[in-house]
């Protein structure tokens, strides 16, 4: 559906820099479908040998998918929009470049989990957009982001308001919400590393959370991870270095990928089962 790289694995993501941010459709669509013709996917890579398409054709339809009751179709158009620049596929001729069955795939994928959304009443205010990307973006100014991305502005809002959408979408049927990563400390301006600051022991007890017992200066709970990673260092919770700063942060990043790994299972599962209830027909677009 950044990027949290763990959260994306799976399913061929959309090539372009945004995708990699904040979109967790492509990265977590691994359901499969039903294929209700003979075509195989080969077969949908070599598109009859064509290659490339006439602009006045982008209306072709490249498949049709049944979910919950309602077929659609899904064209060139359709899926060369989902990288979020269609004119990345424009040839010097303009012709554009056909998608791959690959491609075909997640724009099927996606409209389906947009169909769900829209079938539980999820909508995205205009509110809940700008913070969604100013969230994942760190910034809700349309303009200069899409200049950023070379994309169309309209089309940069859709993109993310639908990621927005799969977000509530996800958290809803599961009731989990993806982790944030933890940030790295920052590296000492002085480089001196050995330096022991109050700022690097606050950096370490935030990290550490519940694990810290603010009251008693100490470890709630000497088992526990950041008090076993820091075992050999004699940390007061008033003073800290670069070095334990960063062997807080290592351990952190290991209970964020867990936990990461623990919630993408349960957000595969979740979409697998409606990849599972569809059907989809690939059309070769032989001449």
């Amino acid at each position: 559906m950044a990027g949290n790289s763990q959260m994306f694995s799976g399913f061929k993501r959309i090539m372009w820099p945004l995708i990699a941010v904040v979109c967790l459709v492509v990265g977590l669509l691994i359901g499969k479908f039903v294929l209700t013709s003979n075509t195989s996917v080969a077969s949908i890579k070599n598109l009859g040998d064509k290659t490339t398409i006439a602009a006045d054709k982008l209306d072709t339809v490249m498949a049709m998918y049944t979910y919950d009751g309602k077929t659609s179709n899904i064209t060139v158009k359709d899926v060369l929009e989902l990288s979020g620049n269609l004119d990345s596929a424009k040839q010097k001729d303009g012709s554009y470049t056909l998608p791959s069955a690959d491609g075909v795939l997640a724009a099927a994928r996606t409209q389906i989990v947009l169909q769900e959304a829209e079938n539980q009443g999820i909508k995205i205010s205009d509110k809940e957009l700008d913070e969604y990307t100013t969230q994942q973006l760190g910034s809700a100014d349309y303009e200069t982001l899409a200049k950023n991305y070379k994309v169309d502005v309209d089309v940069l809002k859709k993109l993310i308001r639908e990621q927005a959408m799969t977000t509530k979408l996800r958290e809803k049927a599961t009731g989990l919400t993806a982790p944030t990563a933890p940030s790295a400390p920052t590296k000492p301006s002085d480089d001196n590393k050995d330096k022991a600051t109050e700022d690097y022991a606050k950096y370490v007890i935030k990290l550490a959370g519940d694990q810290w017992d603010s009251k008693k200066n100490s470890w709630k709970d000497e088992a526990g991870s950041y008090a076993a990673a820091l075992a050999n260092y004699d940390f007061d919770g008033k003073t800290a270095t670069y070095e334990v700063a960063t062997i807080a942060y290592k351990t952190a990043m290991t209970e964020y990928s867990t936990k990461s790994q623990e919630i993408t299972q349960t957000y595969q599962k979740f979409f697998n089962s409606l990849f599972a209830k569809a059907t989809l027909s690939l059309s070769t677009l032989a001449s």
